[in-house]
């Protein structure tokens, strides 16, 4: 077999993504449409002329981030809270909405071509499973170590290809970090 062993990092650590997302049309419809004429869900799908399901579920996003309310008085109904009504009159933006989820990072830095691949893409064996045949390129001398900082700005400009639209890396959780060298295997018969 034909191979080449290339100097690599390999970095674990879990990521936390955050998703930025604004208010669609409907909900903002709901809203205005609360702030108008409290009411019913009912009364707002016979307004508006749209499902009830969809004025259901737009209700209880608008009441999560403290836009609607139920009043109880004279008799019970949503209403605009006197927060939506201070967005509404102000006529600023409603307020974006955000949520974090943790991502599982797993990279292989080589420092031949300075590219950064996901682990499983790749194939990598430890430093001391080397073996006897085959090309080695030797890690650079007297460059300093890869860091977790130096491995987080490379995993965060990796990552924002990959991410769904509306999200960013925020950060990496460092204290759970692993970095450890390997060497990146490249068949020659394969390439």
């Amino acid at each position: 077999m034909n191979n080449i062993y290339i100097p690599a990092w390999h970095y674990r650590a879990p990521g936390i993504v955050q998703r930025t997302w604004g208010w669609s049309p409907i909900e903002e419809m709901v809203l205005l449409s609360l702030d108008r004429d409290p009411g019913t869900i009912d009364a707002v799908t016979a307004h508006l002329g749209i499902p009830r399901q969809v004025v259901s579920s737009t209700v209880a996003r608008l009441m999560q981030f403290g836009l609607v309310e139920v009043r109880l008085s004279p008799q019970p109904v949503l209403a605009t809270s006197s927060v939506g009504h201070g967005f509404i009159r102000a006529g600023r933006a409603l307020p974006e909405r955000t949520a974090d989820r943790e991502i599982g990072i797993s990279v292989v830095y080589e420092k031949v071509g300075q590219s950064v691949f996901r682990t499983r893409d790749v194939d990598i064996i430890p430093v001391s499973k080397l073996p006897d045949s085959g090309a080695i390129v030797a890690f650079p001398t007297g460059e300093a170590p890869e860091t977790d900082y130096s491995m987080m700005q490379r995993v965060s400009q990796f990552t924002a290809g990959t991410l769904r639209p509306g999200e960013w890396l925020r950060g990496v959780e460092a204290n759970s970090s692993f970095l450890e060298r390997k060497f990146l295997v490249l068949n020659l018969d394969d390439v």
